[in-house]
């Protein structure tokens, strides 16, 4: 017997790694009665910091802090999520990273070979010593990402968090990545490794994706704390990014928001606005569960 899920009244949403936060303030603006609370978090130290690396973010911070269902938290790191944020305090129903990037100032493509390399010198990532090719680095930091949000929604569901604080919205990892890096970073093989699936997937000029995803869930059977959720996709996402490259569709739904893609340090890098076309929003869903994790790039326990 199947039952189709109920869209949710409202989400708690986690942004990651989002530059000036005009991603935040664009969701906000784009999903003005979905939207409970809106946690956005800054690797960077501070507010001094983050107006410091975008100048843009001043007026951005200033219109967020305004808005009393969202909260700024700096200094938090999206491949440590769950050790970083006070889980007694936050219930996220969607974790949400848009463009991840490490941010290399001296990545050059090989054309003969389609391998993005580093000429630079150093060859850490978190710490532990990797291959320079930077398709392996991104391979770490969406392994490091994808598992952190994992655990941290995972723990949003544990027995110290009141029933009261929590509701039937099947919870989801988001990711908003260029077509050509769900190949070049391996990321099929990440979302497998980690027990994971792909719930559905979105082009970015595509209208109200968050919207239309939760609408597209479906589960089967009764609710209980150990449901098997199914979810039935139409289109699948193979399908879907397949007509998307046909289509060679530009641009971002929430630009009309006021979300602008910014490159990493923007003074450093070359990249910026263009990356966010071709790019596509994906969506994902536990599977199976696991109880702990080694990168397979790093070997770094995770």
């Amino acid at each position: 017997m199947e039952e189709s899920i109920d869209l949710p009244d409202k989400l708690r949403i986690l942004t990651v790694g989002d530059g000036d936060f005009s991603c935040s303030l664009a969701l906000i603006r784009a999903y003005p009665s979905l939207i409970q609370q809106l946690v956005a978090t800054s690797l960077l130290a501070s507010e001094k910091h983050v107006i410091e690396t975008y100048p843009q973010a001043s007026g951005i911070i200033q219109s967020l802090n305004s808005i009393d269902s969202v909260k700024i938290i700096y200094a938090v790191d999206a491949t440590k999520l769950h050790s970083n944020l006070d889980v007694a305090q936050f219930v996220f129903d969607c974790v949400m990273f848009h463009h991840p990037h490490l941010g290399y100032d001296d990545i050059f493509s090989n054309e003969e070979t389609g391998q993005q390399k580093l000429q630079s010198s150093d060859t850490k990532c978190h710490g532990i010593q990797i291959p320079k090719n930077i398709s392996t680095r991104h391979e770490c930091l969406l392994t490091h990402y994808i598992y952190s949000s994992k655990v941290l929604l995972k723990m949003n569901n544990s027995p110290n968090i009141k029933k009261s604080d929590t509701n039937t919205v099947l919870p989801c990892i988001h990711l908003c990545i260029c077509a050509s890096s769900i190949e070049n970073w391996n990321l099929r093989e990440i979302v497998n490794r980690l027990g994971l699936q792909f719930a559905w997937g979105s082009p970015t000029a595509a209208s109200s994706p968050l919207l239309t995803f939760y609408e597209k869930l479906q589960v089967s059977g009764t609710k209980s704390d150990s449901q098997s959720y199914e979810l039935h996709l139409n289109p699948n996402i193979e399908k879907r990014l397949r007509e998307c490259k046909r289509a060679k569709r530009k641009g971002h739904w929430l630009g009309q928001y006021g979300y602008r893609h910014q490159a990493t340090f923007p003074d450093k890098t070359q990249f910026g606005n263009s990356a966010s076309s071709n790019s596509f929003h994906i969506f994902l869903t536990e599977k199976f569960d696991i109880q702990c994790c080694t990168c397979h790039i790093c070997g770094e326990r995770i």
